[in-house]
């Protein structure tokens, strides 16, 4: 086998086992904010309308993100039913597949006759954490980082290749639809991407009048046009919600850190957590953050009228526009700046490849570290070191697909599910969540009852009173007795029939 071809084959490898691991790992929807993403597209499948525009929560709360995300999850959704977790992930393992191969196929483009760079940036790019992480999550950020990269990319071609006609149109047309979805993903990443161009044109090797070639005066006013129908639209349907959540939590309050998405120690962070950012870019991109970091120097030095200089040197200024530009908020999270793992995973494979012992042990060293980081990765992942117990996401994921299995139509209700998902998919786009009370005096002869931990077993039918014959159906254990935790311990399906 070629050593262009062995680099593929191995590059392929890495994307499966991240991949794989992922899905074929624990349950973690419970995690982060996925309960309110997966929520958000239950209810555009169970209720359509206006909730295209402002998805909601079962309990009403509007959605925080711009809705993208749960546009693209609603066919999968749809067709393989809400408790599946794949069917919520879809778009970002799609979107990670979709950047690897991106990668790949642009570096191996712009490496001359060994061809095999891309490749190579490509075991680097599956083999770290933020990659790992974001492909299989239930939330907008692998969306928006293959967005923005597909922004990058697009602007460097147009702006440092030369490059004239239906091409170079074709571009310019990537850009600004990049942009437009980096909006409806995510919303103010976009500005990040639009100051990275006049930067990427001034030090990439032209100018700052260059950057006119991406047609501003064109594209400006369709991303605006785009911000503008959808504002508009949550607007009409929730002004409040458009005031209080989209603006003053998450954009006003998150920058400032005078908001719920901010900072605990307020505005200060914005100087006291100034490093954060880069520290972040720094760790979770271990081991080839070091490879990177040592390479710039040579790649400066290196002639920047090949192509390939020209496409790195870009993709170090776009990452530290990337990373200023996150970094001038008081609420700081690692997930914002993924899209500079890619450029990076470039950089990378440059380096090493210019190594002069890479001919001795190259083939060698970095799959070697390569599996290093996915074992590591992997690791972690089974052990689900975020939650109070490994069994906790396994057990709920279960516990879904067997009430998915067992109820069709029956009326089923939740108590004391908080901390976890299974409000959102069981309920099915509506709140079904309810007081002992409230179930005892429903105008019903049988329905289902989820619950959570509720102290004795006996003591749930005992609280349904005289009127209703209450027996356990099911019930599955999410963490040992010795675990610390405010989660429910179990989680059960009870049957109530009123004689």
């Amino acid at each position: 086998m070629s050593e262009r071809r062995w680099w593929l084959v191995a590059s392929i490898a890495a994307l499966c086992a991240v991949v794989l691991v992922r899905v074929l790992g624990p349950s973690d929807l419970w995690d982060q904010t996925q309960p309110r993403t997966i929520a958000y597209t239950i209810d555009i499948v169970a209720h359509g309308g206006e909730h295209w525009v402002l998805p909601r929560e079962p309990d009403g709360h509007g959605a925080t993100k711009p809705p993208l995300f749960n546009w693209l999850a609603v066919p999968s959704v749809a067709i393989f039913g809400p408790v599946s977790d794949l069917a919520h992930k879809v778009p970002s393992v799609v979107a990670l597949l979709l950047l690897w191969l991106m990668v790949v196929v642009v570096g191996n483009r712009l490496d001359g006759s060994r061809r095999m760079l891309g490749s190579i940036a490509g075991i680097a790019l599956a083999c770290c954490y933020p990659m790992f992480k974001l492909g299989y999550l239930a939330r907008p950020d692998m969306v928006l980082t293959l967005l923005l990269d597909v922004g990058w990319l697009s602007a460097t071609m147009v702006l440092l290749f030369p490059l004239q006609g239906g091409r170079r149109r074709w571009l310019i047309a990537a850009f600004w639809i990049a942009a437009a979805g980096a909006l409806l993903a995510k919303g103010p990443p976009v500005v990040a991407l639009m100051l990275a161009v006049p930067a990427m044109a001034r030090w990439g090797g032209t100018s700052w009048s260059e950057s006119a070639r991406l047609r501003w005066w064109i594209g400006v006013p369709v991303v605006l046009l785009v911000a503008a129908s959808w504002i508009v639209g949550v607007w009409w349907i929730d002004a409040g919600h458009l005031r209080d959540e989209l603006w003053f939590n998450e954009i006003y309050g998150r920058v400032t850190g005078t908001g719920p998405e901010g900072s605990v120690r307020g505005t200060v962070d914005l100087l006291l957590g100034l490093f954060h950012t880069p520290f972040y870019a720094v760790v979770r991109f271990l081991p080839w953050s070091i490879v990177a970091i040592a390479g710039i120097g040579a790649l400066w030095r290196a002639d920047r009228q090949r192509p390939l200089i020209r496409l790195l040197r870009s993709g170090c200024i776009f990452s530290v526009v990337i990373i200023l530009f996150f970094s001038l908020s008081a609420g700081k999270r690692a997930d914002y700046i993924a899209s500079i793992y890619a450029p990076a995973s470039l950089l990378v494979a440059w380096t090493l490849l210019q190594a002069p012992w890479w001919r001795r042990i190259g083939r060698v060293a970095v799959p070697v570290a390569a599996i290093g980081v996915l074992v590591a990765m992997a690791v972690t992942n089974a052990r689900q070191s975020s939650a109070p117990s490994p069994m906790f996401g396994p057990g709920l994921s279960r516990f879904a697909n067997h009430i998915d299995q067992m109820i069709e139509d029956e009326p089923l209700y939740l108590v004391r599910l908080g901390g976890t998902h299974l409000p959102e998919i069981l309920g099915g786009g509506t709140d079904r969540r309810a007081s002992m009370g409230e179930i005892a005096g429903m105008p019903l002869n049988r329905l289902f009852i989820a619950s959570g931990e509720a102290g004795s077993m006996a003591e749930l039918p005992a609280e349904m009173g005289v009127n209703w014959q209450v027996r356990l159906l099911m019930e599955e254990r999410l963490m040992p007795d010795d675990v610390e935790s405010s989660r429910p311990r179990w989680v059960r399906l009870y049957e109530a029939v009123r004689p």
